[in-house]
């Protein structure tokens, strides 16, 4: 296969595809990528314009003066400070029929390898910037059981009732162990298997989308269970570059790809890190 059947554009197109179906932690329901179209370089700095909050004043007729209120520029931004590759090459002795094949299982398996970095980036970040945590006793994991499960997640509910967190949009992200003993309770509402709109969605509970993943962080045996809003994280990535070219010192096409990413915890009261056990 000559070098110039990689078409960049074609490429980078299969890449993102894949990658956004494979992601959990990444995808729409879980943070905001509404600036994924900002990036064009490593070390970029996305700027999110926001402003103070809207004053409102009781008003009298034909007595009260309006006064204008001067808001405030409550600017934010994330800073593109990952990024990530892939390199393959096929040598020219290969079956030249297994080529056409070889794009699909490399574009595949390079979504898949992009996307589980990204979401343990993505696991850790939410982790580390939750404004509130949910445990047990004096600071222990909470054990989590068919009696306390379904209970604990209403709790986590109260929690962002009382932070003003929206309620469309909250989502928790639960390893596989949890989710089989969500399933268990039948206060649980479990949606029909063809219902589920999200990747790794099973459920609800008390208005939260219940998400299960195997990129849970996990300290010994504590595991941190992100619950919380898709406005408080906000990520962007891009598949900067993928290039098709010939090898130097073989015979053999190659093919290499760049992918450029940040994400940044605008909003810690719409997070909470449930440590929990099993």
């Amino acid at each position: 296969m000559a070098v110039t059947q990689f078409i960049p554009k074609v490429w980078a197109s299969r890449i993102l595809q894949k990658l956004q179906s494979t992601l959990v932690y990444g995808q729409s329901q879980a943070v905001n990528t509404d600036y994924q179209g900002e990036i064009s370089e490593f070390g970029d700095t996305v700027y999110i314009h926001g402003h103070s909050d809207v004053t409102v004043s009781p008003y009298v007729r034909n007595t009260t003066t309006l006064a204008y209120q001067l808001l405030n520029d409550e600017r934010r931004s994330i800073t593109i400070d990952q990024s990530d590759y892939f390199a393959v090459a096929h040598d020219d002795l290969d079956a030249a029929q297994v080529k056409p094949k070889l794009l699909d299982s490399v574009s595949q398996d390079a979504a898949y390898q992009l996307a589980r970095v990204q979401d343990t980036f993505l696991a850790n970040l939410g982790v580390a910037g939750a404004g509130s945590v949910l445990e047990g006793a004096a600071g222990a994991a909470r054990t989590i059981n068919v009696a306390n499960a379904y209970t604990t997640f209403v709790e986590a509910a109260v929690k962002l009732d009382e932070a003003n967190v929206p309620e469309t949009g909250r989502y928790a992200v639960v390893p596989p162990w949890m989710a089989g003993v969500l399933l268990q309770d039948d206060k649980y509402f479990l949606q029909a298997k063809g219902d589920a709109i999200l990747n790794g969605q099973i459920g609800t509970i008390a208005g939260i989308s219940i998400l299960k993943s195997n990129r849970v962080p996990l300290a010994t045996t504590v595991y941190s269970v992100l619950i919380g809003h898709n406005m408080a994280t906000s990520f962007a990535s891009q598949i900067n570059k993928v290039e098709g070219l010939r090898a130097v010192n073989s015979f053999a096409d190659l093919l290499r790809g760049l992918t450029l990413y940040g994400g940044k915890v605008l909003y810690p009261e719409a997070l909470i890190k449930l440590r929990a056990s099993k």
